[in-house]
């Protein structure tokens, strides 16, 4: 509410379910390489699922999140709670829309809208800063 995101014009536009507020951008990656990411760098997770793994080391996996996306669910699954208590935003997907994301390798995530706006190559998005001041950078 009240943040202001200017979107490229050059991106895939995808619409799910706003499951955690504010904006981030980032690499994308998945649960393997989120667990061997260092905490500084910006990533978008993608998650397969809309409920939390048992074995994975949640915090690691969130430490260099700037925002994350989860196939299906919606705002009370466990990956919505989960991030939306830790103040990163989310947005939960289609199945289809999630295996669309999943071919694209920088994505802007704008949790208050359920957008997920999707680019091959690195988007020119120098002022874009996610709520807890990260960036894809």
């Amino acid at each position: 509410p009240g943040e202001s995101v200017v979107v490229p014009s050059n991106g895939l536009r995808l619409v799910g379910l706003p499951a955690s507020p504010g904006s981030g951008w980032g690499h994308r990656v998945e649960l393997e390489e989120a667990m061997n990411k260092a905490p500084i760098d910006a990533y978008v997770f993608m998650s397969p699922s809309s409920r939390l793994f048992p074995d994975t080391d949640t915090a690691r996996v969130a430490g260099g999140a700037a925002a994350a996306i989860a196939r299906d669910g919606g705002m009370t699954s466990h990956m919505a709670v989960f991030w939306r208590g830790i103040g990163i935003p989310c947005v939960s997907l289609s199945e289809h829309n999630y295996n669309v994301a999943l071919q694209h390798s920088w994505l802007l995530v704008l949790g208050d809208s359920g957008e997920v706006y999707c680019y091959v190559q690195k988007p020119d998005l120098p002022t874009l800063l996610n709520s807890r001041g990260r960036s894809g950078d």
